[in-house]
């Protein structure tokens, strides 16, 4: 693989350009052009959402007025961000199909998010172009996690889970009583987690492209995007999979009007974050180096999933050990699994990092394991012949020079 920044047959070129072009705008001039218009009518639901909780936010000096203008406001800056991000790389990269679509992604999703998601009740006559924005910006989500950055399809079976992502999206307008809609309050729960899984797979798709790719140039873009990806998916944890396990927050109080005012806007915030992320790949990858940040984020996204896991099976166990040996539920149980994450932190991070390390980061991993073990040597070995032929073992590991030798000074008489 050639060290360039796309690969040839990701390139547009006569005819196909100006098509490419003219489809790109009127797609996104259509998305946002929808969320725009559909402003009125989300913010009369908003001012209706914070009116359940009015009690509560007089409490708090506020109305029900303020609630709604700060979602709205905070959709509109995503809406902003994301069109102004996506036409910013469409102008500097539209001979190149795999950046347009990843442009119109960022587009796509800004739009869909700035006030026509999950929770959204869509009157019947919106119907129809809501419904492109919601089915069309996952789509284009998908196709671009599993294509970007060479438009290759890398990961084995990545077609079929491209395939798989795209059809659940459509079910959730065609089908609407599909057990995969995430757009039908009735199927929430399991809507959510089916959409979870797709975000997963995707993750791993860019992260098996990094593993596999020997481009320098390639795998510094493919960082930067599963940088944003697990930066949203986290986002996406947190935000949609509360209302899954805490019923409480679909009732009223400070609770569901504190999950009201900042949830949905932190994921907004999440996807901005990965707006320049994607832009950055693009654009000015060669200018940053985020391994750092990449590992870290790995590190840290993987704990969190292993440790949420661990916590809500170890409370439920417990739990059903209390009822049956007590015959009532217990706050016990809560501490004694709050206490193990406790414990399990630090072991857990090793094993992760670990991991993490030996998969992706070879290299670094091998380099870090010969001069641990130099260092034992150094600090034990009393030949100085066998110290010699040791450093230049270590050397040539980690720094892996074309010749290396050592030279050391005589002692002085």
């Amino acid at each position: 693989m050639t060290a360039t920044r796309w690969e040839d047959h990701a390139r547009l070129a006569g005819t196909w350009v100006w098509l490419a072009r003219a489809g790109w705008l009127v797609v996104a001039t259509l998305m946002v052009g929808v969320s725009i218009a559909f402003v009125p009518v989300r913010w009369e639901q908003f001012l209706r959402l914070f009116e359940q909780d009015a009690a509560t936010l007089a409490q708090w000096g506020w109305r029900a007025e303020i609630g709604a203008m700060f979602r709205t406001l905070v959709g509109l800056i995503l809406l902003t961000s994301s069109a102004a991000l996506g036409g910013f790389v469409f102008w500097r990269r539209s001979d190149n199909w795999v950046a347009m679509l990843t442009a119109l992604m960022s587009v796509s999703v800004g739009a869909l998010f700035n006030n026509l998601t999950a929770w959204v009740t869509i009157p019947p006559a919106w119907f129809f172009p809501v419904s492109i924005v919601r089915v069309g910006a996952p789509m284009l989500v998908f196709l671009a996690t599993y294509l970007f950055p060479d438009g290759r399809w890398v990961m084995p079976g990545s077609r079929l889970f491209c395939a798989l992502s795209v059809l659940v999206t459509l079910s959730w307008t065609v089908l609407p009583d599909s057990p995969f809609n995430i757009y039908n309050p009735a199927q929430y729960t399991s809507g959510v987690i089916v959409t979870a899984g797709m975000m997963l797979v995707g993750l791993i798709a860019q992260v098996y492209r990094f593993s596999q790719t020997r481009s320098p140039i390639l795998q510094q873009q493919t960082k930067w995007i599963v940088f944003g990806w697990v930066f949203i998916s986290i986002a996406f944890g947190f935000v949609y999979l509360p209302p899954v396990f805490f019923p409480e927050l679909g009732q009223p109080g400070a609770s569901r009007l504190l999950f009201n005012l900042f949830a949905e806007p932190v994921y907004q915030a999440s996807l901005c974050v990965s707006f320049v992320t994607a832009a950055v790949s693009i654009l000015r990858y060669r200018l940053y180096n985020i391994d750092v940040i990449v590992r870290r984020a790995l590190v840290y996204s993987a704990m969190t999933t292993i440790l949420l896991l661990v916590y809500w099976a170890s409370v439920l166990v417990l739990q059903q050990l209390f009822r049956a040996f007590i015959g009532q539920t217990s706050e016990l149980a809560i501490i004694i699994s709050t206490l193990g994450l406790a414990a399990l932190f630090q072991p857990l991070r090793r094993a992760v990092q670990d991991a993490i390390d030996r998969r992706f980061y070879r290299s670094k991993y091998d380099a870090a394991h010969v001069l641990a073990a130099f260092s034992t040597t150094a600090r034990d070995e009393v030949d100085l012949d066998r110290l010699q032929s040791e450093l230049l073992r270590a050397v040539d590991e980690t720094m892996q020079p074309t010749y290396v030798s050592l030279w050391v000074k005589p002692r002085s008489e």
